[in-house]
């Protein structure tokens, strides 16, 4: 009788005629694993894509940081050499203007006997007639110093003690030779006779006689109307730092890209620790407040707003 019972409720399962090791999944079950997996799917895919977007914004800003460290370096820089081997009565800042460039940022510029930073010393005291075309062999410095120095290159000779020109005239590079060390000086005008001290320093203020002295350096972001507007290598929807020297905009005055403003502020000397914006004498400067702003370009899409950094730097003009 048990077995007939069992036997009848066989009849009425869900799985008559199988074996209990034959059974499979149903529709339903078959569902239900599927979303599950594609529920895990979602989740992992989301994960990853949240993670690669992270891991490309932080390596967007780390390149932010690094173009914020450059530009605040070199022009820290030309802050503190800014005013060297000047003719006395030049002012190391040579103007300023708050607020007026790109997108309200600031703009200076700076007077700098040699805006790449070539110089050297006369090594060997030189009494001598100073004839126009009539070259001139100076012992200078060190061979390093002189191989910096190229055939054709215009320089003057200062005496940067008193910031005046022992010979008021430019100088061509005619030859030099790091074995002695020396250079070889062609005067363009005659100055009569003149003794050059050691220590004078010779800087090379251009590639042609034709030389701007004293050689201007202009900082400012863009490319935009006065500051390098035809200048490609700062790319397309970017803002970048630019070094301007001389007033000639070329593709090498890009010294940062990625950058959203600058400001500076100068500490004057009639003001102890106060700051100003706009100084009205020039000459009072002491010293820089630099606040550079970078901004995030590339990964900007991949979050509500781009990432910024800011880096801030006091430097002193050591050439007053």
């Amino acid at each position: 009788m048990r077995d007939q019972a069992h036997n009848k409720i066989s009849e009425f399962g869900p799985f008559q005629g199988a074996e209990r090791g034959e059974r499979g999944f149903s529709l339903l079950e078959l569902l239900v694993v599927m979303s599950i997996f594609l529920l895990v799917i979602s989740s992992v895919y989301a994960l990853y894509n949240t993670q690669l977007k992270t891991t490309h914004i932080e390596e967007d800003v780390i390149e932010v940081q690094q173009n914020l460290r450059v530009a605040v370096d070199i022009l820290s820089r030309d802050v503190a050499m800014a005013g060297i081997a000047v003719s006395s009565g030049t002012n190391p800042v040579n103007a300023v203007a708050n607020n007026s460039g790109l997108d309200g940022s600031d703009q200076v510029t700076f007077n700098n006997a040699s805006a790449d930073g070539v110089f050297t010393i006369v090594d060997v005291t030189l009494s001598v007639s100073v004839l126009g075309g009539t070259p001139i062999v100076f012992t200078v410095g060190s061979a390093t110093e002189a191989e910096m120095f190229n055939v054709d290159d215009a320089v003057r000779i200062i005496n940067s003690s008193e910031k005046s020109q022992p010979a008021a005239t430019v100088f061509t590079v005619t030859a030099k030779n790091t074995a002695t060390p020396s250079l070889t000086l062609k005067p363009a005008v005659s100055a009569g006779s003149v003794k050059f001290m050691r220590g004078n320093l010779i800087a090379r203020t251009g590639t042609s006689a034709l030389d701007p002295y004293p050689n201007t350096i202009l900082y400012c972001v863009g490319p935009a109307v006065g500051c390098a507007p035809a200048v490609t290598r700062c790319p397309t929807g970017q803002k970048c730092l630019m070094r301007i020297v001389n007033a000639t905009p070329a593709e090498e005055s890009v010294v940062a890209t990625n950058i959203e403003d600058f400001q500076l502020t100068y500490i004057l000397d009639n003001t102890g620790l106060i700051e100003s914006d706009l100084p009205g004498d020039l000459s009072l400067v002491r010293a820089m407040r630099i606040t550079m702003v970078g901004e995030t370009f590339n990964t900007a899409g991949l979050s509500s707003a781009p990432k910024s950094r800011e880096l801030t730097n006091i430097v002193k003009l050591r050439n007053r």
